[in-house]
């Protein structure tokens, strides 16, 4: 169900259900997302993915999933790398699993919150302490208008001179654009993964979008980020 084979994640674990239908809040920017091209598209991926999207509707789902982030001692679980929380039952559930596994540290980017009937249980997970949650918009979504506590705005952009609304507290740039090198785009910082210096650094090294707020990421002290990022991994 869970896997720590991703090249960008490193070996933080992930959960994926295959993307596009289970996108209800997606827009029209969404059809350059990754996930629906590339090794993702490929037989294998894409029928993991879809295993693992009628696992979400087993009546099971839930303990399996608690089971099983126990068993494998995660620490660090990024929920969809590729689809989204597809209704308001299943995120229930997994508000529920994050909620029965306060060790491990989740994070999610979700464009469901496009939908009202989504506000009031993206707001509870949110809240948890164990949850780092990830608004995703772009030009054609705009800015939410209600932004529960807890809640962090990340962009995707898709050209050079798109620019982040302010309140954007992280950029994701569009495959093609990641061979200039930036930083930040206006004042915000761009997915270090993603800025085209060539430095080697994923997720499980820089941490931004899982660690906690108060934490400073050091983008030319790497060492002194791998420790950060290792204390994280092992508390």
């Amino acid at each position: 169900m869970f896997s720590n084979s991703n090249s960008k994640l490193g070996s933080i674990w992930h959960f994926s259900i295959p993307a596009g239908d289970t996108c209800p809040g997606r827009s029209a920017a969404c059809g350059s997302c990754y996930a629906m091209r590339h090794w993702f598209a490929s037989p294998a991926v894409r029928g993991a993915y879809d295993k693992n999207l009628e696992r979400t509707k087993e009546k099971d789902f839930v303990s399996t999933a608690i089971s099983e982030i126990k068993r494998l001692c995660i620490r660090v679980l990024r929920v969809h790398s590729s689809g989204d929380l597809y209704d308001v039952g299943y995120t229930r559930k997994w508000t529920r699993i994050m909620r029965a596994c306060p060790s491990t540290r989740f994070f999610l980017y979700t464009r469901s919150w496009r939908l009202p009937k989504f506000d009031s249980v993206l707001a509870e997970m949110a809240s948890l302490t164990n949850v780092r949650l990830w608004y995703s918009i772009d030009r054609d979504t705009g800015k939410p208008k209600r932004i529960p506590s807890g809640v962090r705005l990340a962009y995707l952009q898709l050209e050079h001179d798109d620019t982040p609304p302010a309140g954007t507290d992280l950029v994701f740039r569009d495959h093609r654009l990641r061979s200039r090198v930036a930083k930040k785009s206006g004042n915000v910082l761009i997915c270090p993964p993603e800025n085209g210096t060539g430095v080697e650094l994923g997720c499980q090294k820089c941490g931004v979008c899982w660690r906690d707020r108060g934490e400073r990421f050091s983008e030319s002290r790497d060492s002194k980020t791998r420790r950060l990022s290792l204390q994280l991994l092992s508390t």
